[in-house]
């Protein structure tokens, strides 16, 4: 403490009992990380832009009383919020893919004209039956793992199953909608990171895959089924 401190000066003149000089310090100690540029009581950097589901309600009601006292996390927060605003939304890969699939009816087949996946060996089983040649599969780039999909015939028309691949999460759930119309499906996976979508009939589809919490899809998918 600097020997212009005017309480130092009076502390030294004074000479008060030890016990009231250590409540002193105490108090000093206390005031200077009070001070807002020690920040010692600010949350942290990831804490302050945490969502609310993850950080926590208690938390969450600590931040937001913080913020109403602390000019200095008010402006960390605004400078985060614009540069979100201006950051461009990130080029996952695999993020969207296009498929045409051909709907043989008569031949009880189906054939892909145009992919934006990559192919895989057909599964052991198709959905339906046990007419391996009926079943077409794709994976897709997921998270940090792949989305397996495998088209099949059915009794009802053409049918998707959807399964996350290791280290991909098995949390996710899939939309699908019909052309420009609405929502067609919306399914979350089992505890197998399996959805199943039965009985798609001939027209133009989006498929999109959600991991919790995601504001945007981890996977959008354009399908167009055509019946040959």
């Amino acid at each position: 403490m600097s020997s212009n401190d005017p309480m130092e000066a009076w502390l030294a003149a004074q000479q008060p009992a030890e016990s009231e000089t250590s409540a002193y310090r105490q108090v000093e100690q206390l005031l200077a990380g009070a001070s807002p540029l020690e920040r010692r009581y600010c949350p942290s950097r990831e804490d302050l832009v945490l969502p609310e589901a993850k950080l926590g309600v208690t938390l969450s009601a600590a931040r937001a009383k913080h913020l109403t006292a602390c000019p200095l996390c008010q402006s960390d927060l605004a400078d985060f919020q614009a540069l979100v605003e201006l950051a461009p939304e990130p080029a996952w890969v695999g993020l969207k893919a296009t498929l045409t699939l051909l709907w043989n009816e008569a031949a009880g087949a189906l054939q892909q004209i145009q992919s934006g996946l990559a192919p895989t060996p057909a599964p052991a089983l198709a959905l339906r039956g046990d007419d391996v040649a009926s079943a077409l599969s794709q994976t897709a780039v997921f998270e940090a793992g792949t989305l397996r999909l495998t088209w099949a015939l059915g009794a009802g028309g053409v049918d998707l199953l959807c399964e996350s691949e290791e280290p991909a999460p098995t949390n996710y759930r899939v939309d699908l909608s019909e052309g420009a119309g609405g929502l067609v499906e919306s399914r979350s996976a089992d505890a197998a990171g399996q959805v199943r979508v039965l009985g798609l009939r001939p027209g133009s589809y989006v498929l999109k895959a959600f991991v919790p919490e995601a504001s945007r899809p981890a996977l959008e998918l354009s399908l167009q089924l055509d019946r040959s």
